[in-house]
């Protein structure tokens, strides 16, 4: 990977991003530890080639990733807790895996306009 990210830098190409796409709210246990451990794995990985940022929809209480649900966007559907223990797992030496390079998705933005 380390390698594709280099020649994608060389070749001035900017890595968007890394996708996560899992259900770390289900409610089947083995399908939501499978999600938050794809999602720590997803932002490591934005860290170590350079993108931009790692993206996921939040999840559903559903049977899939993105089932309408009454409980999703409640206190007890996990999608207010399990964000910060993603990104705390996430962390290596006391630091956050995953940085936005503000500036350079700035830059970006500013470039395309």
């Amino acid at each position: 990977m380390r390698d594709y990210a280099q020649a994608a830098e060389k070749a001035d190409i900017v890595i968007g991003q890394v996708g996560a796409w899992s259900n770390p709210i289900s409610l089947d246990e083995k399908i939501r530890n499978a999600g938050l451990e794809k999602n720590i794995r997803g932002l490591r990985l934005a860290e170590d080639i350079g993108a931009l940022c790692c993206v996921n929809a939040s999840g559903s209480l559903g049977k899939t990733l993105m089932d309408e649900h009454p409980g999703n966007l409640t206190e007890d559907s996990g999608n207010t807790e399990e964000s910060p223990l993603i990104l705390q797992a996430a962390m290596v030496d006391e630091q956050p895996v995953w940085i936005p390079d503000l500036d350079k998705l700035e830059r970006m933005l500013v470039s395309d306009a």
